[in-house]
């Protein structure tokens, strides 16, 4: 029972530290500062395992009365496990703030509605905020997925034993996959929701789904058309939060379908068949800056058709249009509007105020 009105804590990890606090309970007028946490350069790492833990479990803290201050990395220390871990705990108005965010785990907790104020996100691999839960679930995927391999040829290797330890240590007993993880990140893309700090929860967002597709890549045989919808959403548009990629794309289509019109002809907004026949002639030094010059023409022609006035089936020309040319131009005007309304979409969700 916390009863005092200031409650400071600032553990010491020594080599194989595990500090327990379960089932605490607070007095009304109780407050609870978790200040730092200092780690010993003798601390057991096995490359990125580690084997000393803070757990807080089944502990509901009381709103507006606890903090956790100053959490962070010290540069001796190379594993991106997590460190303090949360279990059926209740975080509602709970503030995290000047921490060092990887260090913390909230698996099979309720964080949704906690405060988080100018903290540090982790990266891996080339993605921002990357929570620690990731890192550690990963690890426990990996395990799992071995231990299922030795299992069919009746083997007991080292692989179970780590996978029994892990488990116990960090408190995770069930079997998870990744999912378990998208959800983890849809939940802190709400609490930074509710804080108005849309630039960090989009990353959150890009994360959840990113262990979406993550998990349709381990089941794509069971999955096969999700799994490539899922890949291609990532690969054109960012899941819709990265507005420089889907620019990129409608650039490459745009510069793609005016190498169409060069090679195919078209019909420019005067009504005229144009068809600079662009082959081989052009690969010389004389006729290069026409090339360009000509290509330059296909491009903002290609540009063009986007305004509403310029579609071919409202445009009146008493010109023949080929079917082919019909075909061209649609999926012109139709890969232009997909790609400037996902960019316009990044852009919006970086940026706005509410």
């Amino acid at each position: 029972i916390i009863k005092y009105k200031f409650n400071i804590f600032r553990p010491v990890l020594l080599e194989t530290t595990q500090i327990v606090l379960e089932n605490f309970q607070f007095e009304p007028t109780a407050s609870f500062y978790f200040q730092g946490i200092s780690i010993s350069k003798k601390v057991n790492q096995e490359g990125d395992f580690i084997h000393s833990v803070i757990r807080f479990i089944n502990t509901q803290f009381p709103p507006f009365q606890v903090y956790f201050e100053d959490v962070r990395k010290p540069k001796h220390f190379q594993s991106n496990m997590p460190i303090i871990l949360f279990r059926y705990c209740n975080l509602k108005d709970v503030y995290f703030s000047n921490n060092d965010m990887g260090l913390f785990s909230f698996y099979k907790s309720a964080f949704d509605e906690a405060r988080f104020i100018s903290t540090n996100w982790g990266s891996w691999k080339k993605r921002k905020n990357v929570l620690g839960d990731e890192i550690l679930i990963r690890e426990i995927i990996q395990l799992q997925n071995q231990h299922q391999i030795n299992s069919q040829v009746n083997e007991d290797t080292q692989e179970s034993n780590q996978l029994s330890l892990l488990k116990k240590r960090f408190q995770v007993f069930d079997d998870i996959n990744y999912l378990e993880i998208a959800s983890l990140y849809r939940r802190m893309k709400t609490a930074l929701d509710r804080a108005k700090d849309y630039p960090e929860a989009s990353k959150f967002y890009y994360n959840e789904f990113e262990m979406r597709r993550e998990y349709l890549r381990q089941n794509k045989r069971q999955f096969p058309v999700r799994w490539f919808l899922y890949s291609l959403y990532h690969a054109l548009v960012g899941y819709g939060e990265r507005a420089g990629r889907s620019f990129l794309w409608f650039c490459v289509f745009i510069a793609m379908f005016a190498g169409l019109y060069l090679m195919n002809g078209y019909v420019n907004f005067q009504g005229e068949y144009v068809n600079y026949d662009f082959g081989l002639q052009y690969i010389s030094w004389s006729n290069f800056k026409i090339a360009l010059m000509d290509y330059g023409k296909a491009i903002v022609h290609a540009l063009l058709l986007i305004l509403p006035r310029n579609f071919l089936f409202v445009k009146m020309s008493n010109t023949h249009i080929p079917f082919h040319q019909v075909v061209i131009q649609l999926f012109n005007v139709l890969a232009a509007y997909f790609f400037l309304t996902f960019t316009i979409i990044g852009l919006k969700r970086h940026f706005r105020r509410y």
